[in-house]
Order: structure tokens, then sequence, then C-alpha cells
């Protein structure tokens, strides 16, 4: 096959009488051609990833302006990959409540501590 430059994409145009002559099992033959489909399937999610990649990465390669301050890429203009600003994490206090699972009667339920009102902490 390789002396006739057969490949993956010229067996999926070729019939099935064409393809005899190189695998003389029919079995193998639509085991063959299937993989080739599969092969091209897995090329086109490629190219796509491809797309995500590189736009990923222009988001990331800012441009800086000759006064330091950041110049929005097309992507970030267009508003594709924006992310939110994570507002927990800018807080300065936390608040935690304790509690557990308490095991009774065959059957667990949760134990939380009482809402009492009092300072933030």
């Amino acid at each position: 096959m390789k002396g006739d430059k057969i490949d993956r994409r010229v067996i999926c145009f070729m019939t099935d009488e064409e393809r005899a002559k190189y695998i003389p099992s029919y079995g193998d033959r639509l085991a063959v051609v299937s993989f080739c489909r599969q092969r091209e399937a897995n090329f086109d999610k490629e190219g796509v990833l491809n797309r995500v990649r590189q736009k990923i990465e222009a988001r990331r390669t800012k441009r800086k302006t000759p006064h330091g301050e950041r110049q929005q890429t097309s992507v970030e203009s267009s508003g594709l990959m924006a992310r939110h600003k994570n507002t927990n994490a800018v807080k300065s206090k936390r608040r935690i409540e304790v509690g557990w699972l308490h095991f009774q009667y065959d059957d667990f339920y949760q134990v939380r501590s009482k809402m009492e009102a009092g300072p933030g902490i």
C-alpha cells in the first residue's frame, strides 16, 4: 500500500473491490475503513482545538502601550474569552460555619450551628 501511496484518506474513497486487492478479509476491510473515518474525525477536532488554543494564547500575550498601560487585544474587546472578576477573593472577611453529620437510627442527618445575630467574623 505504501508503494501505491495509499493512505487513510484514500482508503475512504476506494470501493470495496479496490480495497479487496490489498485486504482480502471482509471484516478487516470494514475495520480499516472504520478506523480511517475515526482518524479523520479526530483531525477535525484537532483543528478546533488549535483555534481555541490560538485564541487563548492571543489573550495571554497582551500588548503594552508605551506608557505601560494594558492594551486590549481583539479577543478581549470582542468579549469572547472574558472572565468575571472573582469577588469572593477580594473579601477581607470570611464566614465559617461548623457542623457535622450525625448517625442515628441507621441514617445520617446534618447538625448545624444555630444562626446567631452578632458581629461578622
